[in-house]
């Protein structure tokens, strides 16, 4: 098992790679200095790559016993499901928009995962895309990713 937890992290590792060479051409901060549209997305790229990192130092240092460990097939199931959801999300906000597509995540995990009903994914979605565009968009200025229909 820890050797599918291992590929599993590398995976994650490399997509955080990728998220971070597709925000180099975002820049970090605009004209007057402030925080430009690169910086979120830069910076969740980062910390998601220094997490994994020490995730991936500890497991290395288990060792690998030869027991055949139980392998869950709904949990792997929901892991896949998890990271599609992932890369479809980065892939739609391209088109729909960055704060679409975190709601459609957000409401979409909550649905299929966490087994929430719909009307409370919903909320929960709602809140929290207001919260990230007040916190975010209105107080810091910084420029979320605008789809094509935005």
């Amino acid at each position: 098992m820890i050797f599918a937890e291992r590929i599993f992290t590398g995976f994650l590792l490399m997509v955080g790679f990728v998220a971070l060479l597709g925000c180099h051409d975002l820049p970090l901060h605009n004209i007057r200095g402030a925080l430009g549209p690169g910086f979120l997305p830069s910076s969740i790229a980062i910390i998601m790559i220094i997490l994994l990192a020490i995730h991936m130092l500890k497991l290395f240092r288990q060792p690998v016993t030869g027991e055949k460990a139980f392998v869950d097939v709904i949990a792997c199931k929901r892991q896949i499901g998890l990271v599609t959801a992932l890369i479809g999300s980065v892939l739609m906000s391209y088109v729909f928009g960055m704060l679409v597509s975190l709601g459609l995540f957000i409401m979409l995990e909550l649905i299929i995962i966490e087994k929430i009903p719909w009307p409370k994914s919903l909320l929960v979605s709602l809140v929290t895309i207001l919260v990230v565009f007040i916190v975010f968009e209105k107080w810091l200025g910084l420029q979320f990713i605008k789809g094509i229909f935005f």
